[in-house]
């Protein structure tokens, strides 16, 4: 089943509990599991040298006129003179060979870890994105800001959001970027539980407050996941229902009938979906009917850089065991295409999450244990591990993307949301890679 990565309940408990300009800890736990757990200034603060008043909407941040309910939510993109001075400091990781990081800082009760979005990086073979969750002074403002950040740690852009009123709840989150544009969920809740979501959509590109592609309302539901890839975009939505955009600005229903379904990824126009009961990936073309991908069912995870994909595959084994097994195959969304084969078997224990599996440049990426990931070379199966710092973690989407030359992973600390994270950039001929 699809459970594992439900996010309905914890999403609405967060809405609920984070209501107001006053509230406490806005979208904390929306931030386990969508990135908006976040440090006060993320040395955002530190860069700009210029205190409280990067806190408010005069600080750098412009409105943004395409707001579905200004009276409730307030909506702000960074202006161009914050974008630029807007940087991580970039530091070696310790004794680890070939390595750099970005922290954030640890220590008081109100100075929480930035998060990173989960698994939704991005690199083009020139650059390398993703997503950074600050919480801008928790407590006392009450501001969310995401920042897409590319791999020299520098801000490409930034959305910060504030419930307007006691009551409200307004936040965004699911980010996704491609190589050209981002994608985010404006979630806003008023009480008791009324929820809407508004899904934004713009090029990298483009000038700063002028959003140019708004649904409103997306759909039915909550926002539970977004994707997208140049040509169209899709949601994960309550009740397991996976709801595409078209580039006309139509919606489709990706689901089969009766499935509960979630996103595997969103290739060019098409849309692959993990459904359960067995679990299979699906493919989907505009306002086309859900193929499934495989011949056989236990598939899971799937994820493609528009040259290669692979997944999980579980099997039975005689003795009643099973075996978690690394699969590939050039990248299709024609069932009647797949050349697969299987790489490499994942070394025995409990597997952390099939779901949580990257690709990129001949490689793939396994969250094997909450302390371990698992780098396999696609062309032979050779596999390198990567051992999370001492103390620390690697959580569920914490995998961001393959580049190149690096994989980029977020670790945490493991009992405490009070000290460090970090986002490490890890370079794969640093790695020792074994048959």
């Amino acid at each position: 089943m699809i459970a594992s990565r439900q996010r309905w309940a914890v999403l609405v408990a967060a809405l609920a509990a984070c209501s107001g300009p006053g509230a406490e800890d806005v979208g904390v736990d929306v931030g386990s599991d969508g990135g908006h757990d976040a440090a006060r200034d993320a040395g955002v603060d530190a860069s700009l040298d210029v205190g409280r008043d990067t806190w408010l909407p005069d600080g750098g941040w412009l409105t943004i006129a395409d707001n579905p309910d200004p009276a409730r939510c307030e909506l702000y993109e960074a202006g161009p003179e914050l974008v630029a001075a807007t940087t991580w400091p970039l530091e070696p990781c310790g004794d680890r060979a070939g390595c750099r990081r970005i922290r954030s800082p640890g220590g008081p009760v109100d100075s929480q870890p930035f998060q990173t979005e989960r698994g939704h990086g991005v690199h083009d073979g020139t650059r390398g994105l993703f997503v950074l969750y600050t919480d801008s002074d928790p407590g006392l403002s009450g501001y969310i800001d995401a920042w897409i950040v590319d791999d020299a740690a520098r801000a490409l852009m930034g959305i910060r959001t504030r419930a307007v009123t006691s009551g409200d709840s307004c936040t965004q989150g699911f980010y996704d970027v491609s190589e050209t544009e981002y994608a985010f969920v404006l979630l806003r809740l008023v009480q008791p539980a009324e929820i809407a979501n508004f899904l934004y959509r713009n090029r990298l590109d483009l000038a700063p407050a002028q959003v140019t592609d708004i649904r409103s309302p997306f759909a039915s539901g909550t926002a539970q996941e977004v994707r997208l890839d140049g040509v169209r975009a899709a949601a994960w939505m309550s009740f397991q229902s996976v709801q595409g955009v078209e580039a006309d600005g139509t919606f489709s229903v990706v689901s089969p009938h009766g499935e509960s379904c979630a996103i595997a990824d969103v290739v060019g126009d098409a849309i692959f979906i993990e459904c359960s009961m067995p679990t299979n990936v699906f493919t989907q073309q505009p306002h086309g009917a859900p193929t499934p991908l495989f011949g056989s069912a236990n598939n899971y995870g799937l994820d493609s850089d528009g040259t290669d994909m692979a997944w999980v595959r579980f099997a039975a084994l005689d003795d009643g065991g099973i075996t978690t097994e690394i699969w590939t195959a050039p990248h299709t969304a024609n069932p009647a295409s797949v050349h697969e084969r299987e790489i490499a078997t994942v070394p025995p224990g409990n597997l952390a999450s099939p779901y949580d599996l990257r690709v990129g440049f001949g490689y793939a990426a396994l969250l094997e244990q909450d302390d371990r990931v698992g780098v396999y070379r696609l062309a032979d199966g050779a596999r390198a591990q990567i051992d999370a710092p001492v103390g620390e973690f690697f959580g569920r989407g914490f995998i961001q993307y393959i580049g190149p030359e690096e994989i980029v992973l977020t670790s945490t600390l493991q009992l405490s949301r009070n000290g460090d994270s970090q986002v490490m950039f890890i370079r794969l001929d640093s790695l020792t890679f074994v048959p």
